[in-house]
């Protein structure tokens, strides 16, 4: 079985920034190629339906923790138990994510729209656009744009052996973001 992998690409110069190796037991995120130094970890934890985020390739210390529940998702930080730092509902249609600070009564952060094309970011609940990202028809890249539509492509994240179709669903997003913000 062949691996698969997530290639970032810088928006303006094309050039190769981080490449996420996915594996069966979690994801590798190497600087620059597919054999650069080993920046972070993530692990699955099929127990907890959780992701757990570890520094480099040896250290076995925690950093951050994604844990889903139905229509909820959590982010820890401070190891494998920390405070819960951010709440992601998701709307019973699955068309909106609400970042939340804190719990799940906190204050509205962001907010995630999904739509055919790809998610826009906005600030708050309904406020300005900050971020899009589009998904390509063939499954083959996702691209991420400052501002909406019409902003600045930021980077490009390419799928080898992965379709980039994966983290269209609000969990599969949720996953996305936790990689690479």
């Amino acid at each position: 079985m062949g691996h698969s992998f997530l290639v970032e690409r810088d928006g303006v110069s094309g050039k190769i920034i981080r490449i996420y190796e996915f594996e069966t037991s979690g994801v590798i995120q190497r600087d620059h190629d597919h054999h650069g130094i080993i920046q972070k970890r993530f692990v699955y934890d099929k127990e907890r339906n959780a992701i757990l985020e570890h520094a480099g390739e040896k250290d076995e210390r925690v950093k951050r923790v994604l844990t889903f529940q139905d229509e909820i998702a959590t982010l820890s930080e401070g190891g494998k138990f920390g405070k819960i730092t951010r709440t992601f509902q998701v709307d019973p249609e699955g068309i909106r994510i609400k970042e939340r600070e804190g719990g799940k009564f906190g204050p509205i952060k962001r907010t995630f729209v999904f739509d055919p094309r790809g998610v826009m970011e906005k600030d708050g609940e309904e406020y300005s656009d900050k971020r899009l990202f589009i998904f390509d028809k063939e499954g083959t890249s996702i691209t991420e744009r400052d501002g909406g539509w019409f902003g600045k492509t930021k980077r490009i994240l390419f799928g080898e052996g992965l379709s980039t179709d994966t983290f269209r669903d609000p969990q599969g997003f949720l996953q996305l973001l936790f990689f690479i913000d």
